[in-house]
């Protein structure tokens, strides 16, 4: 008994020591750190710009970015320019990438970017608390794991199962690996692939620019190779027949904006072949010079690869008789000015405004029964109710076709006596 009551009075005691130790307030130095995330955006300004100690640390060996990263501050990105160290470590051994993983998994991915090491391990394991008060109180129970304790960020993530986090780490691998691909590559078709497969590319800028300069390179060589000219401003003649310096016989001409040209030149202007953009095929036949301009005279026209139109255009437009996609069928039509005018189109078209129209005209007759049976039921309803519809001095009304005889025959007599009434007036 005695025994029991010792063990009773010694975890009093220790629970008492624990409400203690909780209830402790910040010293000093963490309110002070803390006071700052707090400020508005001016005065932060201010405080950075008075050359603080930016990786001044608490008693728990916690940074401005630390707790910043804690509490997800707007400041977060103004720390790190103003010099934070993204590598210090706490009392427990806790990185900035550590604390990220916890409470800003959305700032695993700058970190990683910023060149935060990956390879720092935790003083301890800890229990993988989701409110940030516990850290900010220092209240984390420690727990050591049976490899010593020690844990990077990522393995923190991976023990906790912060998916956040974890998905952050491996867009982050994946940006990286494709973005050196790119780098190693150095081509068009792999910058923008980078740029293509990443909703938020980290080396978006790098990769851009890298594409600016390799499209200037390839203008400049594309110059220096061309044997002659084409009529038209932004094409350059790759290959081929030339005449009087012009681009004249079977030839290859391209752009900048991946527009490319196979075929029939006619001295400088496209005059009979394939037209290409972004490598699909979008043209195939004759070409004409229209003040200056060059148009589809007459050929096959393809859209997202798809013949869409086979015939004569007029204005760049589809116009006279040719062969036209319907319902992913070809089929004979004739058009004007781009739209279809032939016998068979406009039967069609007719045949289809009369399946309308007849559609509405049923759900209007539809309709219709629905209120008159809506009609006949709220007349029954009247028919059977005793009690009078509060109808004033017409309240016969709803009587004149009562099925009891004396109702319906002295609601007529009235009725009959009204219309007397207002033809003597």
């Amino acid at each position: 008994m005695m025994n029991f009551k010792c063990i009773l009075f010694l975890l009093c005691v220790g629970l008492l020591q624990g409400c203690t130790q909780f209830s402790k307030k910040p010293n000093q130095e963490e309110n002070a750190l803390l006071a700052l995330l707090e400020l508005g955006s001016a005065e932060f300004s201010e405080q950075l710009s008075a050359q603080i100690n930016i990786n001044q640390a608490d008693h728990e060996g916690r940074t401005l970015l630390h707790l910043a990263l804690a509490t997800s501050s707007l400041y977060t990105q103004s720390i790190i320019d103003a010099g934070a160290s993204l590598d210090t470590q706490d009392r427990l051994g806790l990185t900035p990438l550590h604390i990220a993983v916890l409470y800003s998994p959305h700032w695993v991915r700058p970190l990683l970017k910023m060149d935060a090491a990956t390879n720092i391990n935790s003083h301890q394991l800890m229990s993988c608390y989701k409110r940030p008060s516990v850290y900010l109180d220092a209240q984390w129970k420690l727990h050591r794991s049976q490899a010593g304790g020690m844990g990077t960020a990522l393995e923190l993530a991976t023990q906790c199962e912060r998916t956040e986090a974890l998905t952050e780490y491996s867009r982050f691998h994946s940006d990286v690996i494709e973005w050196k691909y790119a780098q190693n590559t150095h081509t068009t078709e792999a910058y923008q692939t980078y740029l293509d497969n990443h909703l938020e590319p980290m080396f978006a800028l790098s990769a851009t620019q890298a594409l600016a300069e390799l499209k200037q390179a390839t203008l400049a060589q594309w110059k220096r190779d061309q044997k002659c000219a084409v009529n038209e401003d932004g094409w350059y003649y790759l290959e081929g027949e030339c005449k009087g310096h012009k681009a004249h016989g079977k030839g290859v001409a391209v752009t900048a904006d991946e527009q490319h040209f196979e075929g029939v030149f006619n001295k400088g202007d496209r005059h009979m072949g394939r037209y290409f953009h972004q490598d699909v095929l979008v043209f195939d036949g004759e070409f004409i010079s229209v003040d200056q301009q060059i148009e589809y005279a007459s050929g096959r026209h393809f859209v997202k690869g798809v013949l869409e139109y086979d015939g004569p255009f007029l204005d760049g437009q589809y116009h006279g008789d040719g062969f036209c996609r319907y319902e992913g069928a070809m089929e004979v039509c004739t058009l004007y000015q781009g739209e279809r005018v032939d016998a068979l189109y406009k039967q069609r078209m007719a045949l289809r405004e009369a399946a309308e129209q007849e559609k509405a005209r049923q759900e209007e007759i539809q309709a219709l029964k629905q209120e008159v049976a809506q009609l006949k039921e709220d007349v029954n309803n009247s028919e059977d109710d005793d009690d009078d519809m509060d109808l004033g001095d017409l309240g016969y009304v709803k009587d004149l076709h009562h099925k009891d005889d004396f109702r319906r025959n002295t609601a007529r007599v009235r009725a009959a006596w009204d219309i007397f009434q207002f033809f003597s007036q």
